[in-house]
């Protein structure tokens, strides 16, 4: 698989996210490097997620600039181009 230039991606997740795991859980396995940002534990990573979300609920991924809520696999792949 050729990679165009890779997107940055974040996931803002939380201790006890099931999807946030099936998110990490897929990147994983397409070897896409990510940063996760615990939003429990890092307040300004919260207020960032909801400002750039309008959500409160994880997962949030960030594809690129692109907002994806919650674990929609359809829009992530899409965002990630693959």
């Amino acid at each position: 698989m050729t990679m165009k230039k890779m997107k940055k991606v974040v996931l803002y997740t939380a201790p006890g996210c099931g999807y946030c795991i099936f998110v990490e859980n897929f990147l994983n396995s397409k070897k896409i490097p990510f940063k996760t940002r615990d939003i429990s534990k890092d307040k300004k990573a919260r207020e960032e997620m909801i400002s750039k979300s309008r959500q409160e609920n994880v997962p949030v991924i960030e594809v690129g600039g692109e907002v994806i809520v919650g674990y929609d696999l359809k829009k992530i792949k899409a965002a990630l181009g693959i």
